[in-house]
């Protein structure tokens, strides 16, 4: 999946993605803008809506990383300050760049296990302890990677996990994250309300009988899973909450793609399972 630099994806109406349109000249791709979307009346993903929202955490992690890379990277005689600094960020987050790698092939190998498929056994250890997992807290997977459109708050995304659990059906998701044995792994701000939005997409309601995890797989203690569940109550609130973003994203943005879609979704070319009016 290409990821646009600003963390800005974005969907068709019928669910596929558009996170690159084809450059005006010289050929090759380019990252989706906001200009973009509006000309295609494309919808912006759950982690855009998301990305709205102020995160604390990661903010006070991204300067840690900045004060390390500034006593690792030395500045060379007559370098620009620009250069500088900016060889300075380059360094802080390359580890974002391989942790990114190292997600995306650990999502992969679930991915192809979970539908029955070869995947890469470099990752076994990963795939064994989720399965474990599933297995300890009674969870079916009945989907994988759905892309899904919500009409009626103009969002769109793909979803880790659709899953059948002990008390009814749920959504699961994803992470992985560098962690330390003397630390539990425990979700970040907006982590909660993702799985929300994708529960009232996937379901059209959080019933009493909903429910909802992430499941935090570690890049440095290899094995190592740890999962987070949401009771109903929590994932409504989440919802509510999520609701109120998209509202301020579609005022800070000045587009509202529930008008623009609305006239492209009502087409039965559009797989019914994949809409939630």
């Amino acid at each position: 999946m290409a990821i646009n630099d600003k963390g800005e994806h974005w969907y068709r109406p019928s669910g596929e993605s558009c996170h690159q349109v084809p450059k005006a000249k010289g050929g090759g791709m380019r990252a989706t803008t906001i200009k973009d979307a509006k000309a295609l009346g494309l919808i912006p993903s759950v982690t855009s809506i998301l990305g709205i929202l102020e995160k604390p955490q990661l903010v006070d992690w991204k300067l840690r990383q900045v004060a390390l890379a500034s006593m690792r990277v030395t500045r060379m005689p007559n370098e620009e300050e620009y250069a500088f600094t900016s060889r300075m960020i380059t360094e802080a987050f390359q580890q974002v760049v391989d942790a990114a790698d190292r997600g995306k092939d650990i999502h992969k190998a679930l991915e192809l296990h979970f539908q029955g498929r070869e995947y890469d056994q470099e990752w076994a250890q990963e795939v064994q302890a989720v399965d474990q997992w599933f297995m300890r807290n009674h969870i079916s997977v009945l989907d994988t990677e759905r892309q899904v459109v919500n009409l009626a708050e103009g969002f769109a995304g793909t979803t880790d996990l659709i899953v059948g659990t002990s008390t009814g059906c749920g959504i699961g998701d994803y992470k992985t994250k560098k962690s330390k044995p003397e630390f539990a792994m425990t979700p970040y701000d907006g982590q909660a309300t993702q799985i929300a939005a994708y529960h009232m997409t996937v379901y059209g309601e959080i019933n009493d009988n909903a429910s909802g995890f992430n499941l935090y797989i570690s890049s440095t203690e290899r094995g190592r899973v740890e999962g987070t569940f949401y009771t109903p109550e929590t994932l409504r609130n989440e919802w509510e909450v999520f609701k109120h973003l998209c509202a301020i994203w579609r005022f800070r943005k000045g587009y509202d793609p529930r008008q623009e879609v609305i006239k492209p979704i009502i087409s039965d070319e559009q797989p019914e399972e994949t809409i939630a009016n």
